[in-house]
């Protein structure tokens, strides 16, 4: 009974969390209003300052328990930003870096519905990693974190960005199994449709 305690207080906590609209301010300190406030100062790939992006493209985040490999994901049917509830025990710079991964797919899949962007699988991780690396150095400073293993993930993209550009970051994901298996069928599709 104590060990389903132990799993269930984190979840609860999580689900409290859980549900915030982009134009509300979580109240008090959360890990979520900490992260957000991390990338108040810093801009999206066009320049426009994160808190405008989030705003204007009035998503929400949800904390749910993800396998540990996915740090989160965007669900552009419902406008949701979904990231993985182990996150909350990260510092919320790793958090913040998160989210600007799936804002920019959130951004992206705007532009695509315009006719402003291709859907092209891999050329669409690679500008949401290129996102992540920018806010990552950006909190970053001086040398990367590597204190855990998401920050030691991040860490590694972000240096592939630094060294190689984008090009490095098209290597990663296209050599990625993940990305292989994501991106190879939804390529297709939209080839044939």
């Amino acid at each position: 009974m104590l060990r389903l305690l132990a799993r269930a207080v984190p979840v609860l906590i999580a689900l409290l969390l859980a549900v915030t609209p982009a134009g509300a301010a979580p109240a008090g300190s959360s890990p979520l209003g900490d992260a957000l406030e991390l990338l108040d100062p810093l801009a999206g790939l066009d320049g426009t300052p994160y808190p405008v992006i989030i705003d204007t493209l009035d998503v929400s985040f949800d904390f749910l328990l993800l396998p540990t490999f996915l740090y989160g994901g965007y669900q552009h049917t419902g406008r949701r930003v979904v990231l993985n509830g182990r996150l909350l025990d990260e510092d919320a710079s790793v958090l913040a870096a998160v989210i600007s991964h799936e804002v920019q797919h959130a951004s992206d899949f705007d532009q695509i519905a315009r006719g402003l962007l291709t859907t092209d699988c891999a050329d669409l991780e690679v500008r949401a990693f290129e996102a992540q690396s920018r806010v990552w150095r950006a909190l970053s400073q001086r040398d990367l974190p590597v204190r855990t293993v998401v920050e030691q993930n991040l860490t590694r993209v972000a240096q592939r960005y630094e060294a190689d550009g984008v090009d490095g970051l098209r290597e990663m994901v296209n050599g990625t199994s993940l990305y292989q298996r994501t991106c190879a069928p939804r390529d297709a599709a939209a080839a044939a449709g």
